[in-house]
């Protein structure tokens, strides 16, 4: 299911501690990390590798698998603008490493091949 970038808003905020499970964001709050976010999205849509479209902050188009991957690297990004230490996170690999890396990780895991949406002929012997 996708969501929103007010949602992802949300989302980072309480991941990095700083709102609690049922209260709201003040609008700087999530606007920062909205505009955060818009610039993880350019930087992708650079690279080639943003899929999904970015139009209004209410609009749910963030795919789910990319939606926690990009919850983790914005919180890593947006850490210290609310003077909170960066999480520390498992890896699927029993690792620990930063929420912002295990992010990147699992980003690039799934663009790492993108579909061409185009057939694919196969030839038979």
């Amino acid at each position: 299911m996708a969501r929103s970038k007010a949602d992802l808003a949300t989302h980072v905020l309480q991941f990095l501690g700083v709102l609690d499970a049922a209260a709201s964001p003040s609008a700087e709050d999530s606007a920062y990390v909205e505009a955060r976010y818009d610039d993880l999205r350019e930087e992708l849509v650079d690279k080639g590798l943003a899929y999904w479209p970015s139009t209004t902050r209410t609009t749910a188009e963030i795919p789910a698998v990319v939606f926690s991957a990009a919850s983790m690297i914005l919180a890593g990004r947006c850490a210290p603008t609310f003077q909170v230490a960066e999480r520390v996170v498992t890896d699927d690999d029993g690792k620990q490493m930063p929420a912002s890396a295990k992010g990147w990780r699992d980003l690039r895991r799934h663009l790492a091949k993108p579909a061409s949406g185009q057939p694919t002929r196969a030839t038979f012997y």
